[in-house]
């Protein structure tokens, strides 16, 4: 099972949106897993730009 990542404040104290890959990176999963849990799960509800992409924020990650 994943361990939910703990953010360095320095690097990511700004940051309000993470992509996919970035948040597929902090749990060591694939994005495929990702949008298997998007699908899966009413609680993940990532916010999508115009372009459709994933932005997930702290709130979608912790």
């Amino acid at each position: 099972m994943a361990q939910i990542p703990i953010f360095d404040e320095k690097d990511e104290e700004l940051k309000r949106y993470f992509s996919i890959s970035e948040t597929a990176d902090m749990f060591k999963i694939s994005k495929s897993q990702i949008r298997f849990w998007e699908k899966e799960f009413d609680m993940l509800k990532p916010h999508k730009n115009s372009k459709g992409e994933r932005r997930f924020t702290r709130q979608n990650i912790e």
